[in-house]
């Protein structure tokens, strides 16, 4: 989160959320950055 600039956790585990893609509900490394990315997108 730090590396991206997020600061609201509680809104970026929101939407981090949809970015797993294996449906586990762990989120890796790789859904993470893909979350992070398109978070600091919006």
């Amino acid at each position: 989160m730090e590396e991206h600039g997020i600061s609201d956790k509680e809104a970026f585990m929101t939407h981090a959320i949809e970015f797993d893609t294996d449906g586990n509900n762990y989120l890796n490394n790789k859904e993470l950055e893909e979350a992070a990315k398109s978070f600091t997108n919006q």
